[in-house]
């Protein structure tokens, strides 16, 4: 075994660490770019419903609401109890009015278009060029390669998990301002995203505070009191009562 490690710190091992980050990095990018750009119909065909191996169409009625979106938009285990008021607030909380539907398909309509998806995959990449990059440098201004291999493990784990902090910082970052941005862009749009927002925030809210009863121990864990989802370390989207009072603003 250790034979085999040792030999990473010949030049030939050297250079199947280059080229083994460069393709890491390059298989990184490509699965986040590809999907959306040369693999799109393939990445549809995958996601779509079937039944019967046949593919699900959309309803005419839906497909005319997602039209009218794109116009306003200027664009080309456990059963439950029915009887509980918690039962009760949580079907409540699944009808959503037209103009929350049409908020809803606003709001996924404009992140695709912002710069978000791509900076995705710019700070995966760029992670993993980080990693291999700044190791490389300790490895050569420490002298690390004649040093015990346990050593350059213990430098690799830190520097991985300072390279994984700073792309979920980045990534948790951007993904905040980038909702908080579409939020406020379609309040100022039209006035039924305004008022669809609003609405479709208390319904999310309302659904949580719903679910968080009757799930038990599970749902305290997953909801807060307020509805917002509870997070650990990591805000990976902006909480849900401070999108809805967004919207409150206009009412």
């Amino acid at each position: 075994m250790a034979n085999k490690l040792a030999w990473f710190l010949t030049d030939a091992g050297k250079r199947f660490s280059f080229y083994a980050a460069c393709a890491v990095s390059t298989s990184t990018a490509l699965v986040h770019f590809a999907p959306h750009t040369f693999f799109l119909d393939t990445y549809e065909e995958f996601l779509h419903l079937y039944k019967n191996g046949m593919a699900v169409q959309l309803t005419d009625k839906l497909k005319q609401r997602f039209q009218k979106t794109l116009d306003i938009l200027e664009l080309s285990d456990e059963t439950i109890i029915w009887d509980k008021e918690e039962a009760q607030q949580l079907l409540d909380s699944l009808v959503m009015s037209e103009n929350g539907q049409l908020y809803a398909m606003a709001k996924e309509i404009l992140y695709r278009q912002s710069p978000k998806p791509l900076l995705d995959m710019c700070f995966a990449t760029m992670s993993i060029i980080g990693l291999y990059g700044t190791s490389r440098h300790l490895n050569t201004k420490f002298d690390l390669y004649s040093r015990p291999i346990q050593l350059r493990l213990a430098m690799y784990y830190f520097v991985a998990m300072f390279m994984y902090g700073v792309y979920i910082m980045s990534k948790d970052t951007t993904q905040i301002f980038a909702e908080e941005r579409i939020d406020k862009k379609l309040k100022q749009i039209d006035p039924r995203f305004a008022e669809g927002g609003a609405e479709y925030y208390r319904k999310v809210l309302q659904r949580n505070i719903a679910l968080r009863t009757l799930m038990g121990s599970e749902g305290e864990r997953r909801f807060s009191i307020t509805g917002n989802e509870n997070t650990f370390l990591r805000t990976r989207n902006l909480p849900l009562v401070h999108r809805k009072s967004i919207f409150d603003e206009t009412q």
